[in-house]
């Protein structure tokens, strides 16, 4: 390994990464009503039935290209009903929600023993009035692994790319680097944004920038860009495009040598 200084790049010029990891997500649900009960039983994609509550629900079925709520919601509150919410990492690989509303849910996914598992940040990606959960579940060398949560069809649920477990990654190295933001000022009708390089000789990294948005609990690519070899000091970055959002990123970290 060569000798390198690393760098921190500010949250509001934050740039990203995502790629796929093995897991799938199931929820338990002991979720009192918000609002009156539903008519009849939802099911969740964990296959569990329970009866839904009325509260704001963010759309479950195709993905939605642009924001679709005037009003993000405030930090902390995943099911949109204007209070904070409690999360909490009851065990290795088990995310639980207590809801301000009262009840509670818990959704499973994959974990490593070694990894700083945390919750990082409760915030609206996509500007739907739910916020996302964001969790750390692997680290590697000079890379920290992110996960997804979303909220919708009035139910927590762990997001998936190509039906495995998302991967948020950040971090560089001599060979390496990664970076993720949410709703980029670069593509208003993204929910997140990704850069990601590898090298072949110093400070040079071979770039590919990628957009994404939701679909219920999938991540969906929208476009992608090759950039090519790009020296460090061009690599663009992608800032989130309101004040509000600006800790939904990785606050990357990049090598200089």
């Amino acid at each position: 390994m060569f000798p390198f200084r690393v760098l921190a790049i500010p949250i509001m010029a934050s740039m990203l990464i995502l790629t796929a990891c093995g897991g799938n997500g199931s929820a338990s649900q002991t979720r009192a009503p918000v609002g009156p009960p539903a008519a009849a039983p939802a099911t969740n994609t964990a296959g569990i039935s329970s009866t839904s509550p009325t509260s704001p629900a963010a759309p479950g079925g195709g993905p939605s290209s642009s924001p679709t709520t005037a009003h993000p919601a405030r930090e902390g509150d995943v099911d949109g009903d204007g209070h904070q919410d409690k999360l909490s990492l009851t065990g290795n690989g088990v995310l639980k929600v207590d809801y301000s509303a009262g009840g509670s849910e818990m959704v499973k996914f994959t974990a490593f023993d070694f990894a700083p598992v945390k919750v990082i940040g409760v915030l609206d990606a996509d500007r739907d009035g739910h916020a996302e959960v964001f969790v750390t579940f692997d680290l590697g060398a000079y890379i920290v692994s992110t996960t997804i949560f979303r909220y919708f069809d009035g139910h927590l649920h762990l997001m998936t790319r190509d039906g495995e477990q998302v991967r948020l990654a950040s971090g560089g190295s001599t060979g390496f680097l990664a970076a993720w933001a949410c709703h980029p000022s670069a593509a208003p009708d993204a929910a997140m944004a990704t850069i990601a390089g590898s090298s072949r000789q110093p400070n040079v990294y071979d770039v590919t920038l990628e957009f994404f948005t939701f679909a219920g609990p999938r991540l969906v690519p929208l476009r992608s860009e090759h950039l090519g070899p790009t020296p460090l000091a061009k690599i663009p970055s992608l800032s989130d495009k309101t004040p509000e959002s600006a800790k939904c990123s990785s606050g990357t970290l990049l090598a200089d040598f």
